[in-house]
């Protein structure tokens, strides 16, 4: 039960954490200047969602799952909740939802990358028959 708790904490705290840091990152992406004849729809999704709320939310939540040991699915489920919740306190669910997919994408590669980590840490930890 602690352990589910602290994973719902870790991920509203890192979902309001990413929220928080792709508004900037967004911003700075796109302002980038698009090559000319590169496809507006790959750049967008590519350099502006991919780097500005993909690569955040990896990190973000990547990071998170570190430091802190949880349920790394019930943390992402709150991560996401949280994440839907902010986007639709501010109004922008309905007009981004590539946004909330882009972070999604994000944390749940950093979900992945987390659950490989400590499978790898616990198959090296148990004694060999």
């Amino acid at each position: 039960m602690k352990k589910t708790l602290i994973s719902v904490i870790l991920g509203i705290a890192s979902g309001l954490a990413t929220v928080y840091i792709s508004i900037y990152a967004l911003g700075h992406t796109s302002a980038f200047v698009m090559p000319h004849g590169f496809p507006i729809v790959l750049w967008y999704a590519v350099i502006v969602l991919g780097l500005g709320a993909c690569a955040v939310a990896l990190l973000v939540h990547f990071l998170a799952l570190r430091f802190v040991s949880g349920h790394v699915l019930t943390a992402l489920l709150a991560f996401v909740a949280t994440d839907a919740a902010a986007l639709a306190a501010i109004g922008a669910l309905q007009a981004s939802p590539q946004t909330l997919l882009a972070w999604t994408l994000g944390a749940g590669a950093a979900s992945w990358w987390a659950a490989c980590r400590r499978a790898r840490r616990q198959s090296r930890v148990a004694p060999g028959p």
